[in-house]
C-alpha cells in the first residue's frame, strides 16, 4: 500500500480544524491510513512570501517535500489549494532545472535532508477521485445527501497552480462534481464558478474588490 503523509498547512488546523478532523475519519474508513511528521512549516503560499523573494519560497517548500521524503512518503496529502500549488509548482521548477535542484539541495545538506523529486503531491479531491474512486465512495455511503444541489467551487491554486499544473483540464474541471454525484447530491452549474473568489485582493491589496469578486459568485 502506498504510503501517505498528511500535510494540513496554516489555516486549516488554525481556523478550520473540522475539515481536519472530517478528512481524518473519513480517509480512515476509506482505507487510507496516512501518517503525520514532525517538522513542517508553512508550505509557504507565495503571495505569503513573496517579499522574502523566489528563493526563499522555494527552499522552504521544497524543504517540507524532503522531509516527507525522508519518512518514507510516497505521497502528500493537502486539502489545502495553496499549499497544493506551491508544492507543485516548485517541484515542477526542480524537475526543469537540474542545477537549480543541485543549488537548493546543497542548502538541504546543512538540515541532513536531500530531495528526490519522487514525492508525488496530491489534493484530497484528486486522492478520492483517481486513488480511492467515485464508485467506492457510493458503495461505503451511509447518509446519501439526496435532493441536495450543490455550486461547487474549486479555486484558482487547485486548477491552476502555475507550471506544474493540476490535476485535470482547467477549463472544463469534472473530478469535484463526479464526487458530489458519488454522494448522491446534484451539481448546480453557473457561469461564475471557474472565476476566482478575490482571497488574495482581500488579503493584500484592496478588499473591496475582494468582496465584489466574491459577490459575483454568490449571485
Amino acid at each position: 500500500m502506498k504510503k501517505y503523509i498528511y500535510f494540513w498547512g496554516c489555516q486549516i488546523p488554525a481556523r478550520f480544524p473540522f475539515m481536519e478532523k472530517a478528512a481524518r475519519v473519513i480517509l480512515e474508513k476509506l482505507g487510507i491510513m496516512a501518517e503525520d511528521i514532525s517538522g513542517f512549516t508553512c508550505c509557504p503560499e507565495k503571495n505569503m512570501a513573496q517579499n522574502m523573494g523566489d528563493d526563499i519560497w522555494l527552499l522552504t517548500a521544497i524543504r517540507n517535500l524532503a522531509l516527507a521524503e525522508t519518512a518514507g512518503g510516497e505521497a502528500l496529502i493537502t486539502p489545502c489549494n495553496g499549499c497544493y500549488a506551491t508544492f507543485k509548482s516548485a517541484a515542477h521548477k526542480l524537475s526543469i532545472n537540474p542545477p537549480l535542484a543541485i543549488r537548493i539541495n546543497k542548502v538541504l545538506q546543512d538540515s541532513g535532508l536531500k530531495y528526490s523529486g519522487r514525492m508525488q503531491v496530491k489534493h484530497i479531491i484528486e486522492l478520492l477521485a483517481d486513488d480511492i474512486g467515485a464508485d467506492v465512495l457510493s458503495r461505503k455511503l451511509s447518509n446519501p445527501l439526496w435532493g441536495m444541489k450543490i455550486a461547487v467551487h474549486y479555486g484558482c491554486h487547485l486548477l491552476r497552480p502555475g507550471e506544474g499544473g493540476g490535476f485535470e483540464n482547467p477549463h472544463a474541471p469534472v473530478k469535484l462534481e463526479m464526487l458530489v454525484n458519488a454522494l448522491g447530491a446534484g451539481c448546480v452549474d453557473y457561469p461564475s464558478k471557474l472565476f476566482c473568489c478575490g482571497e488574495s485582493l482581500g488579503r493584500g491589496c484592496d478588499p473591496s474588490q475582494a468582496l465584489d469578486m466574491a459577490r459575483r459568485k454568490l449571485l
